[in-house]
Formats: structure tokens, C-alpha cells, sequence
């Protein structure tokens, strides 16, 4: 079996998950089946995500994680949004997100840095921008499909 028979319908079963409060950054939780513990990756410390094999790889500032994909039961995220839809939304304080056709832009307070990274389910980026107090990503290019978009430290599923 491969990943993506696991995958999407992880991504898709996400919409369970509790969204989180906004003065903190929330963890990219994962939900091991089984009533075992939830494996919480603060998304800033996160510097990759793949899948090999039947693992999800959570490469981290403190090492390598393996979790084996047939186990998850839910992988969560701060929020769930469709590229056509008309969106505006407070990711944080001081941090706002808009989505209008096909376009993510994040907007911080004035002088701040904010990013904005796309990545497609093999977990390779496949947009990117960094820049002071606006970030916008075209999604328009980009095949339709499921993506995982990290916007400073908080983690968003966006359907394309």
C-alpha cells in the first residue's frame, strides 16, 4: 500500500480537531490509533515531512520521528480551507490570512516578517515567499489536489 491511500483520508478526517487558541502556535498534532497519545510538532521546529515506506517522517530540531502511517487515526491542523473559496480569517493576533481565488495571502503587523510555504503530500515545497507584513502564493499553477500550508508557525490543509 502506499502512502497516499493513507494519507488523504487523514488529511480529510482532520476536521475532527480542535482549532486552538489564538495566543499560541499549535502544535500539527497526530493521532495514533489505539487511545495512545497525541504526538504534537510545533510546526516552526518542523523541518520536513515525508513519507517512506509506511512511515510518516517528522524531521525536528530534536531528531527524526517514524509513525507508522496505518496507525494514525487523524492528523490535525489550526485550520481547513478551499482555494475557491472567498476567505479572510485571524490565524493569530496580528497575523491574517485571506484566500480569494486561488491566491493565499498572510498579513502581519506592520514590519514583520511573515512566510508562506506550500507543500504538495510527497512533502515537497512547491511555493514559497517570504517578506514584511504581506506574503501572498498563486496557487492557480499548482495541480488541483490537497496541500499543507505552513504560514510563520501555524499549519493550514488547503485543498487546490
Amino acid at each position: 500500500m502506499t502512502y497516499r491511500k493513507f494519507f488523504v483520508p487523514l488529511i480529510l478526517s482532520a476536521a475532527g480537531c480542535a482549532w486552538g487558541q489564538a495566543s499560541e502556535p499549535n502544535p500539527l498534532s497526530v493521532i495514533p490509533g489505539g487511545g495512545d497519545a497525541p504526538r504534537q510538532y510545533h510546526i516552526h521546529l518542523v523541518d520536513k515531512i515525508t513519507f517512506e515506506g509506511g512511515n510518516m517522517v517528522v524531521a525536528h530540531a530534536g531528531g527524526t520521528d517514524m509513525l507508522p502511517v496505518a496507525e494514525i487515526e487523524e492528523i490535525c491542523f489550526d485550520r481547513e480551507y478551499n482555494a475557491t473559496d472567498d476567505v479572510t480569517d485571524v490565524l493569530a493576533p496580528g497575523l491574517d490570512i485571506a484566500i480569494r481565488d486561488h491566491v493565499i495571502t498572510a498579513t502581519a503587523a506592520p514590519g514583520t516578517p511573515v512566510a508562506v510555504a506550500v507543500y504538495d503530500m510527497s512533502g515537497m515545497i512547491r511555493a514559497a515567499v517570504t517578506a514584511v507584513t504581506e506574503a501572498s502564493v498563486d496557487l492557480n499553477p499548482l495541480p488541483a489536489g490537497i496541500y499543507i500550508v505552513k504560514v510563520n508557525d501555524k499549519t493550514i490543509k488547503l485543498k487546490n
